[in-house]
């Protein structure tokens, strides 16, 4: 979908981000609502009926994820899962399309190639970002903890609203405030290393996918709740710092990570 806009204008690419963003928002929340509203009508027999059908659901997934073989958790996931993934796609897409035509649209305007040149519109993203991100961030924190309440159908799709706002504009806060740290020779040589597993960022992400079913499913160590949040963090420390250097040493000798040169392959064939 992104390649039928690789030749539109930037105020065409700009439209459908608002679009598309707003649509998804939207649609999250929307579902939410329709979701609490449902369950308004059920009666308390009703709902005890889905929480134990829920617990059932939870207990089988966690059984065969944590003990089962590889092909039983691909046929798990196939026959009790793609369709709610194929399902949320509807919602899913705009959001992505809408993120990945904020790269597109950053890209065409050549921020990145005269960041200098570029600077008055980084610092008003960071400032305008920030002030909405940490408003939403406040509203999603007192709406999902009940300090703030609101008519009871709307509490829940209210605090999905804010918080989907919250991720859109905090990725943009998060990366001009990147931006503007690396201009400071301090911060440069800290955030340095990182520049490397970006490059490989697709590489990377699918080895933490290929290492973390084997430490957590039943066809590796079967390790799925079993460990805490501060083995967890140790965990992907030492996962991310490995990766970090690898991705180092492997872009000394290649201009692509292994599945960034495959992806690109697909995408421009012998190019």
């Amino acid at each position: 979908l992104l390649m039928g806009f690789r030749k539109s204008s930037l105020k065409t690419i700009k439209r459908w981000i608002v679009v598309l963003l707003v649509i998804s928002t939207l649609l999250y929340s929307g579902v939410i609502f329709l979701n609490t509203f449902i369950e308004e009508s059920f009666t308390p027999e009703t709902i005890e009926i889905q929480n134990n059908t829920m617990k059932a659901l939870k207990d089988e997934s966690i059984e065969v994820y944590k003990n089962g073989s590889y092909m039983d958790v691909i046929s798990y996931r196939f026959y009790n899962e793609f369709s709610i993934v194929i399902m949320n796609l509807v919602v899913i897409i705009p959001k992505i399309l809408g993120m990945f035509l904020i790269g597109l649209y950053i890209g065409k305007k050549g921020i990145f190639k005269d960041i200098e040149g570029s600077l008055n519109l980084i610092r008003e993203v960071c400032r305008r970002t920030g002030i909405v991100g940490a408003l939403c961030t406040i509203a999603y924190i007192l709406l999902r903890w009940n300090i703030l309440s609101i008519n009871p159908l709307l509490q829940e799709a209210a605090a999905k609203l804010f918080q989907e706002i919250t991720t859109i504009v905090l990725s943009l806060f998060y990366g001009s405030t990147l931006l503007l740290l690396l201009r400071k020779s301090s911060f440069r040589k800290i955030l340095e290393p990182l520049r490397f597993m970006g490059q490989m960022a697709l590489t990377n992400y699918l080895i933490q996918c290929i290492i973390c079913s084997i430490v957590f499913y039943g066809y590796g160590l079967g390790l799925l709740n079993e460990i805490g949040v501060g083995l967890g963090i140790i965990f992907t420390t030492i996962v991310c710092g490995i990766q970090l250097i690898l991705s180092k040493r492997w872009l000394q000798s290649f201009r692509y990570g292994p599945f960034e040169w495959l992806w690109r392959k697909l995408t421009y064939g012998g190019l």
